[in-house]
């Protein structure tokens, strides 16, 4: 699944796991449910280390799309 930036507070989150699809807001399982899903280490967006793709979507700098 895509990865997203949270609008809250900038974590890189999978659309599968935080609210992406059902609302209008892009939020992290943090930031819509209160705790984190622990499926993969959190880590805040760094545009040195990663770069928006097809709208809302980000990948790894130096990464083919899939």
């Amino acid at each position: 699944m895509p990865l997203f930036i949270c609008q809250r507070c900038k974590t890189i989150e999978n659309s599968a796991l935080g609210q992406y699809w059902t609302s209008k807001e892009k939020l992290c399982s943090e930031c819509a449910f209160g705790k984190w899903h622990g499926r993969f280490e959190k880590e805040k967006f760094d545009p040195e280390k990663w770069e928006v793709e097809r709208g809302d979507f980000i990948k790894k700098k130096n990464r083919k799309s899939i």
